[in-house]
Formats: structure tokens, C-alpha cells, sequence
């Protein structure tokens, strides 16, 4: 929409939204008043056009000036670009120019709302993180926890978990281990983990965690003085790192979170194997899979 911006000695007074033909002058019914004594009662019409606007002088007495120098002629149309200025009286009208538009932004990674993973859909990021999830699904992993509260077993089913306290998906109720005490996140086919600057410490067998360390596929994990194993299959990757992913096992896990149907997910294991096209092509190429 057309705006128009009406300014009196340098300080902006009113802005208009020109959807229509308004009337421009100096009487209280006019759509567009300007209460000077040099404005007539009746002074001028201006419309939209376009991207600008076109105004008419309706035979005032002091008359209409384009950009304060040529006087217009009156009951002429003259069409204003944006940025253009005509006085009336004191006041000065411009058509506001549109905002330049911003630069692209370089598209974000989105992060899958159940915490799968994240994926940039349309790009090579996107093939790459539905291989991390498939190896990731394929990898079966657990985290064995020997707390005071008694041992047990977590699967981990979230490619990112966080270790602590109160918070965070897996709770350790033990004094040792700070609210939110570190995280486990995986990539490239094997498990990292992270402090996140609690008081006691990480150790992975034996070693402080400084930073974001790997986890070997068998791995004694303590947070504080709580011993946890950490175990699952580490992937083996083949050349381009696309080609032996187990697309059973990604399919299954798409359709059970809502990203495909079951019927998307045969249609799309079928032309993996018969068109001998990377899972990664099928679902992001074909669109059968979009980020939310």
C-alpha cells in the first residue's frame, strides 16, 4: 500500500495509507486536512498509482509545487514516484519509498521438534542429517546407570540427551551430580559428550571431559562420582557415506514420529532400491519429507 508521509518544517506531522482518492485541504471534512492558512479549502486530490501516487491541484489560490519548484498546472493528473515530494502550503508530501529489501538470510538448521535431530531440508545438510539419524536409529543405544537409587537402563532415543540432577531427559538422583550435568549428543555415526560446567566433573574411563569429547562405542561415563556405561554400535560408513545406510530401520523411526506415512515410507524404500537412488535423494528430492 501507498504512504504518504506530510511533514511541516522538517517535523514529520501525519502519515496516510493511500487506498483511495482522498482530498487534500484546509476544511475539517477534507480526508487529508491541513489546517494553514496558505492551504485552500479544497486544494488538491491524490490517489494511488502503482507503487506511487498521482495528485491533481484542484485550482488552489497559492497553488501546488512538485519537489518546490515547478508550480503544477491545475486540474492536471501528475504522477508522483516514490520518494517524490510536492508542497502544499507549509506542508511537504512525499511518497515513502519502499524498504530496501534485506539480504537472504542463509537458511537456518531446523531443529526436529522431538528432538531427532536437525536438518536443513533441500540441501546436502539435509542427506547428511538423515544419515546421522539412520545410523543413529541403527546404533541401539543405552546408558546403564549405577546410581544410589538403584541400576538401570535407559535407551537413549533422542539424538541429543541431557544428563543431571532435576533436569534434563535422564535423571541422576545422587549429590555428586549438578541439575543439569552434561550432555550426550550424536554425530557422524558415534556418540560425543559435553559438560556443561558442573561442579563435580565428567570423566570418560577415568579422563575429565574438557570440551566436547567422543565416546568410544563401550564406554564408562561418570558424572561425578556415578558410574554409567554407555553402549551401542558404532556405524561403519562406505565411501560416500550415503550407501550402506540401513533404511529399514530410518523409515520405521520417520513414520513412528509423524514424518512420513507408512504408505510414503514403501513408496520411498522402493525407489531406493529399485532406482538405485541414496535414501537421502529420495526423501529430500522427491519431498516426501519436509522439515516442520
Amino acid at each position: 500500500m501507498v504512504k504518504v508521509i506530510v511533514t511541516v518544517q522538517g517535523k514529520k506531522t501525519a502519515e496516510v495509507s493511500l487506498d483511495r482518492e482522498m482530498i487534500v485541504g484546509r476544511r475539517e471534512d477534507a480526508d487529508l486536512r491541513l489546517p494553514y492558512s496558505e492551504v485552500s479549502s479544497r486544494h488538491a486530490k491524490i490517489r494511488p498509482d502503482g507503487k506511487g501516487m498521482v495528485i491533481c491541484d484542484l485550482g488552489s489560490t497559492n497553488g501546488t509545487y512538485l519537489d518546490g519548484k515547478t508550480r503544477i498546472d491545475p486540474q492536471t493528473d501528475v504522477p508522483m514516484a516514490p520518494g517524490a515530494r510536492v508542497s502544499i502550503g507549509p506542508a511537504v508530501l512525499e511518497v515513502e519509498a519502499p524498504a530496501a529489501a534485506p539480504p537472504p538470510r542463509p537458511a537456518a538448521p531446523q531443529r526436529d521438534p522431538g528432538g531427532h535431530g536437525t536438518v536443513l531440508v533441500g540441501t546436502l545438510d539435509a542427506k547428511s542429517a538423515l544419515v546421522d539419524m539412520a545410523m543413529f536409529q541403527a546404533a541401539a543405544a543405552k546408558l546403564v546407570v549405577a546410581a544410589q537409587d538403584g541400576r538401570r537402563t535407559v535407551a537413549l532415543d533422542k539424538m541429543e540427551t541431557t544428563l543431571g540432577r532435576e533436569e534434563g531427559e535422564v535423571k541422576i538422583a545422587h549429590p555428586s551430580v549438578s541439575t543439569e550435568h552434561a550432555r550426550l549428543s550424536f554425530q557422524g555415526g558415534r556418540f560425543f559428550v559435553e559438560d556443561l560446567g558442573s561442579s563435580n566433573g565428567t570423566f570418560v574411563d577415568g579422563t575429565p571431559v574438557t570440551g566436547k569429547a567422543p565416546l568410544p562405542s563401550q564406554s564408562v561415563l561418570t558424572l561425578g562420582t556415578v558410574p554409567c556405561l554407555l553402549v551401542y554400535t558404532e556405524a561403519k560408513k562406505a565411501g560416500s557415506g550415503t550407501e550402506d545406510v540401513p533404511a529399514g530401520p530410518l523409515l520405521s523411526h520417520l513414520v513412528q514420529i509423524g514424518k512420513l506415512t507408512q504408505v510414503e515410507a514403501d513408496r520411498a524404500l522402493a525407489a531406493h532400491r529399485d532406482q538405485n537412488r541414496s535414501l537421502g535423494e529420495v526423501l529430500v528430492a522427491d519431498g516426501a519429507w519436509t522439515a516442520a
